[in-house]
């Protein structure tokens, strides 16, 4: 369905859009070129139904997108809204494993069970044959719910100041000295950053 003049008018779907028709595609306005392509707007769609009723993988989880979902009173999962690379799959669980890596979340532990990426609050008993990470640890929960973890001493996280380089000037050249390091955020002081001269690296003010 589709609109022409002030008309409403119907066309298979697999048809070409007549030039200078508008339809919607979901929540997306799309307007119908010359050619007899579509062009449309790329919003994110909220679903008007859920898709399935009850929370079969839990209380909480990740999906491919990277959303968070929650699941509400025993009967749907609410979550947030994210765009979806290709390949991904909303509101599917993400997959992980053994040797896998897993999202981060700030305020609640990110664990796999089953397979599947799930979360819960920090102090809350983990599942029995779950693990997620502690810093730079990895912790497997028993059967009683407590969690054992690998002793490793993390380093702390590299934070390098704010700012980026200034562009070297055209046809100028600075000593041809490595003066600093640029994966070293400790290697200049006052906020400096370690910059190419145009021939080494040097510390600089950021711009």
């Amino acid at each position: 369905m589709f609109c022409l003049d002030k008309k409403v008018m119907f066309q298979l779907k697999e048809e070409k859009c007549v030039p200078g028709a508008r339809f919607m595609n979901d929540c997306n306005g799309c307007s119908c070129t010359d050619s007899g392509g579509a062009a449309c707007t790329f919003k994110a769609c909220l679903s008007e139904e859920p898709t399935q009723t009850g929370c079969p993988y839990g209380p909480a989880y990740i999906d491919q997108c990277d959303n968070d979902f929650s699941c509400i009173d025993g009967r749907l999962y609410g979550f947030t809204r994210k765009g979806c690379l290709p390949g991904q799959v909303s509101q599917k669980p993400r997959a992980c494993g053994p040797r896998g890596t897993l999202p981060e979340r700030s305020n609640r532990r990110v664990f796999c069970h089953e397979g599947i990426v799930k979360l819960q609050s920090k102090d809350a008993a983990c599942l029995p044959g779950a693990f997620f990470m502690d810093e730079c640890n990895r912790c497997t929960c028993g059967s009683q719910g407590t969690a054992g973890c690998t002793l490793k001493a993390c380093l702390p996280p590299v934070i390098f100041p704010e700012g980026k380089c200034p562009e070297p000037k055209p046809n100028t050249f600075g000593i041809c000295a490595e003066s600093c390091q640029r994966d070293d955020p400790n290697s200049c002081s006052g906020g400096q950053l370690c910059c190419s001269n145009g021939c080494g690296h040097q510390c600089m003010n950021p711009e």
